[in-house]
């Protein structure tokens, strides 16, 4: 068995050499022809497929090296943990240290052992659970050492009472939570009018020492109208929150149209100095725009360290949302990921019935569960967010990330069950070929497919998520509205589906509103 075991790793070794020298031939002859390679971001590819990348410049090794490789064989077949340090610039991004988990299965074809499968895990495999708060352990965060485990309380739906913050409750879900050994805690001034700041005051910052948690606020648009007015702003917030400085602090909701106004009044340049001055620790952004802009703002800002952004696994290949494309470009620029909305605002815990019997079905955890963990396991994921409103929802989300476990291959073809059967709702059957659009000059400049998506995920959840993007984002520079439709019909002559377009786009406009 000894024998067999070194005969594994030696066809491993070859195959990591064979990425770093870019040779096809020799990867051939270790990876099956039918091999399936899973990257970190969930994209499967062929053996062809990941050798296409691998020549064309889209991936690129510069060393990998093996730290450990525990071998089992059963007759013809072998799994391996390989764990790898490994030097890498992917799609499109610089060199960077990945410190990749890669789960290997192999088969032995006439004596010769060759990779059937190879799936690229998250660093949660290589983290070790060794800081302890509290009587309690979580795992060590890997992006940022004082953040403790990968979980977040999220500061935006605080239970309340009377028309205010429950503070009984709260003081309670901040007990609990810091209690399980996490830290980090997120606010904003339009949570709850100004309460958020206030409450997060009275519940943490006075009854914890400083050194018991992280506080993240936030810059926000309204608030400001030239770089004079921020600082001043800023210093209201550290009062509010009873602080001296945040630990995290960031350029809020950044996008195409507000993102203009941050770079004119100099926002990022003064939260810089503010980070000079010891006054902020970490720098960020929170984001709502697709990947494009993202790129843009990260490229002419590399100061920024770490960005918000909304990824939960139905929005994950929703185009209007573009959350894998958002997250790949964060992976592209090595800047962890913070992740918000991981439950979409609580549509993924009260799913359909059809959906909540694939769920069911794994007889695991709560629906809430799977779309924490679906989150947390990217590779780039820093912190999950979640907004909780009760003691129930706290002790749930603690039990998922307290012993956090990545998704399994089964929890993952469920997960995708369910976002096949909200497609399948979807009132508008657009197969997003935009035909309607690059076939076709809109005189309105109307995003077609992207308005249509929009409404379709507004049937399926009615959440202000599906609004603000409709709002804010497809219909922004100088893309037209539902309601801005002459009736033309040029779309409809185009459109493979034969959809009734211009009524559609009525039916849009009645729902977001016609403003």
């Amino acid at each position: 068995m000894g024998q067999e075991s070194d005969r594994v790793i030696r066809v491993l070794e070859r195959m990591l050499d064979g990425m770093v020298r870019k040779n096809p031939d020799l990867l051939r002859s270790v990876l099956s022809e039918d091999m399936v390679l899973v990257h970190m971001t969930g994209t499967r590819q062929t053996r062809e497929q990941f050798l296409a990348q691998l020549m064309d410049g889209t991936l690129n090794y510069r060393s990998a090296r093996i730290v450990d490789a525990p071998v089992t064989i059963d007759g013809d077949r072998a799994e391996v943990r390989l764990l790898t340090e490994t030097v890498a610039a992917v799609y499109g991004g610089g060199y960077r240290r990945w410190d990749l988990a890669l789960d290997t299965e192999l088969r032995n074809v006439g004596g010769e052992w060759v990779v059937t499968r190879s799936e690229a895990g998250t660093f949660r495999s290589l983290r070790e659970p060794h800081i302890i708060k509290r009587g309690e352990t979580v795992m060590q965060n890997t992006h940022f050492p004082e953040v403790n485990g990968y979980f977040g309380f999220g500061l935006m739906r605080l239970p309340q009472k009377d028309g205010d913050t429950d503070m009984e409750t709260l003081d309670s879900m901040v007990d609990a939570f810091i209690g399980a050994g996490f830290n980090y805690f997120d606010t904003a001034r339009p949570y709850h009018n100004g309460r958020s700041e206030t409450s997060f005051r009275d519940s943490v910052t006075r009854r914890y020492d400083r050194k018991d948690f992280l506080i993240a606020d936030k810059l926000t648009e309204p608030y400001f109208n030239k770089q004079e007015d921020i600082v001043p702003f800023f210093e209201s917030q550290l009062e509010a929150c009873g602080v001296e400085y945040f630990d995290f602090y960031l350029m809020h909701a950044q996008d195409k149209n507000n993102y203009k106004k941050f770079q004119r009044c100099k926002a990022y340049e003064t939260a810089c100095e503010l980070k000079k001055q010891g006054r902020i620790r970490h720098f960020g952004i929170s984001f709502h725009d697709n990947a494009d802009m993202l790129d843009t703002i990260l490229t002419e800002h590399p100061e920024v360290e770490f960005v918000q952004i909304q990824l939960n696994y139905v929005d994950y290949e929703d185009p209007s949302v573009e959350g894998r494309k958002v997250y790949e470009t964060c992976a592209k620029h090595g800047k962890p990921a913070i992740v918000m909305e991981p439950v979409k605002g609580g549509s993924l815990v009260n799913l359909p019935e059809e959906a909540d019997k694939v769920l069911r079905s794994l007889n695991g955890g709560s629906n809430a569960s799977y779309a924490l963990r679906f989150a947390g396991s990217f590779p780039m994921v820093s912190v999950v967010l979640s907004g909780m409103s009760d003691m129930a929802q706290m002790e749930d989300n603690i039990s998922s990330m307290r012993d956090f476990n990545p998704l399994s291959d089964r929890e993952r073809e469920a997960v995708d069950k369910v976002c096949s059967i909200f497609r399948s709702m979807d009132l508008i059957p657009c197969t997003r070929c935009r035909y309607c659009i690059e076939e076709n000059d809109c005189p309105k400049g109307i995003l077609i497919p992207e308005v249509f998506g929009a409404m379709n995920s507004y049937s399926a959840f009615h959440n202000w998520n599906s609004q603000f993007y409709y709002n804010s984002i497809i219909t922004g520079s100088g893309h037209g509205r539902a309601s801005d439709c002459i009736g033309c019909g040029k779309c409809e002559k185009v459109c493979p589906q034969h959809l009734r377009i211009r009524d559609l786009l009525k039916d849009v406009a009645r729902t977001f509103g016609n403003r």
